[in-house]
């Protein structure tokens, strides 16, 4: 069950939580941002994201190369002073820089999804240029038009609005922190940080989080929709939302479906619109009760060693390690590891961003009881697939737990996120700072996950699983299949 653990650490901080009522409040042992030297004379005034950061409890990725982590900020807004456009043109530089250093995904965002970063940022930096903005919250809306609406969500790279915020501080306080307000992991404290800045306090407000509220509305209506397709031999399951919060409701539905077709032959699950939520759904609902026998498997995340993205991906290593030392492995050389390891659909040009590897391991073993559904369990994907929906699917791909059908899904899902605070605004953007990758090397972000069978586009993917059904020969089906090879 450890794969829970490592995914669900890290997709739980992204929607609302729920439990015991909280009055936390976190004050940074120093409010000004980091100021340090700068040469040639005169010197600048630089500044970090962050107050001073927390240590990390253990370092876990080596910082190469040894990126510079501060910027010119020129002019820098302080107390007192009235916005004029080069202070958020002083963020957008800030932010830019920042991306180019610790944003892996621009190459597979242009080649997969057409996205043209180069394009975005110059029409953003005109618009800013030829705007007489005068607030935050102005720059806020123009960056949300120029910047951030091309991308669509893909690399979860997007700026926070004060819902999320609140929802994500839920989570922290109701699984991170203990009933003495100290921290119990250290990937949370970051988030953590990054929300109480005071630039972020100073845009937002300062966020009070009732607990209780949540645990009211935070439930997906009609999730489960179940049907029998031929009596006997074929049922169908679609689950609309991987939501945290309908663990316990929909498991009695779920399960009692289960008993229903227990005999049953083969069991549909469609996630074709399924945006994502949690993966701790699909382990605790869909695996775990039909697993038999071990599983195996690893995907990787490779990503660029910036100093931001080292505040974060150290933490969160630190957290898996000292849950489970074997879950995961460090490496500290990209461009070694994919030749060691003969990954041939790797793109070259994407590699020379990138510096160190995890390897996750999302093998899972029985739960002990009665098995709930004992035939084949086949699962429809497509480009509504997102987010914990496509970690679904890697799993279902990468261990052989189910066999997928339909088309690619929508490469929006990463593992580790990060965060930075624009520090004259005071926005906070969230991004993914990995660059996931199968086995043979090609990037989940830019191709999605490949199901085992494409349905064709004169046919749906319901209608292609139950043409594989009827002539029970899928290995030497009429229908394409993804069967990479390494040569």
């Amino acid at each position: 069950m450890k794969v829970i653990f490592i995914v669900a650490l890290v997709f739980i901080l992204s929607a609302c939580g729920r439990g015991a009522e909280y009055n936390y409040e976190y004050v940074p042992e120093s409010p000004t941002p980091i100021i340090t030297e700068a040469t040639p004379e005169p010197t600048p005034e630089r500044c970090d994201f962050l107050p001073e950061p927390s240590p990390t409890p253990k370092a876990a990725i080596r910082l190469i190369p040894d990126e510079e982590p501060y910027i010119p900020l020129i002019p820098r807004w302080v107390e007192g002073d009235t916005f004029v456009t080069q202070h958020f043109l002083c963020d957008f530089d800030y932010l830019m820089h920042m991306l180019r250093i610790n944003f892996p995904l621009f190459g597979p965002a242009y080649r997969g999804h057409g996205i043209n970063i180069d394009l975005i940022e110059e029409a953003t930096r005109q618009a800013i240029l030829q705007s007489n903005i005068t607030s935050p919250q102005e720059f806020s809306n123009m960056l949300a038009r120029y910047f951030f609406e091309p991308f669509g969500g893909f690399g979860h790279l997007y700026q926070h609005w004060e819902r999320r915020l609140h929802l994500v501080l839920a989570n922290i306080y109701r699984d991170s922190i203990d009933e003495h307000g100290n921290f119990i992991h250290a990937y949370s404290q970051r988030i953590y940080e990054a929300m109480r800045h005071p630039a972020v306090t100073r845009f937002y407000g300062n966020i009070q989080v009732n607990l209780g509220q949540y645990e009211t509305g935070m439930l997906t209506p009609n999730n489960i929709t179940t049907e029998i397709l031929v009596e006997g031999e074929i049922a169908y399951m679609n689950i609309h939302r991987f939501n945290h919060y309908n663990i316990h409701h929909d498991s009695e539905i779920i399960f009692a479906f289960y008993e229903e077709i227990a005999g049953f032959d083969h069991l549909i699950i469609d996630l074709q619109q399924n945006l994502g939520g949690f993966p701790d759904y699909f382990f605790q609902l869909i695996v775990a009760p039909n697993l038999t026998t071990p599983l195996e498997g690893r995907i990787y995340e490779f990503f660029p060693a910036g100093y931001n993205n080292r505040l974060f991906a150290d933490a969160l290593i630190h957290d898996i390690l000292s849950d489970d030392p074997n879950s995961i492995t460090l490496y500290y050389n990209a461009q070694a590891f994919t030749q060691e390891n003969n990954m041939p659909y790797f793109n070259q040009e994407d590699l020379k961003l990138l510096h160190n590897v995890i390897a996750w391991d999302i093998g899972m073993t029985p739960v002990v009881g009665k098995l709930a559904f004992n035939g084949r369990i086949w699962m429809l994907i497509g480009p509504g697939s997102q987010s914990a929906t496509e970690v679904a699917a890697i799993f279902a791909r990468e261990t052989g737990f189910a066999t997928l059908v339909g088309q690619p899904t929508a490469g929006i899902m990463g593992a580790i996120s990060a965060y930075l605070v624009l520090p004259n605004s005071g926005i906070l953007v969230r991004y993914d700072l990995g660059y996931m990758t199968d086995s043979y090397g090609r990037s989940f972000e830019e191709f999605g996950v490949m199901p085992h069978y494409v349905s064709p586009q004169v046919m749906s993917a319901l209608e292609t699983v139950l043409t594989l059904i009827e002539n029970e020969s899928y290995s030497n089906s009429p229908f394409k299949q993804f069967r990479p090879s390494r040569k």
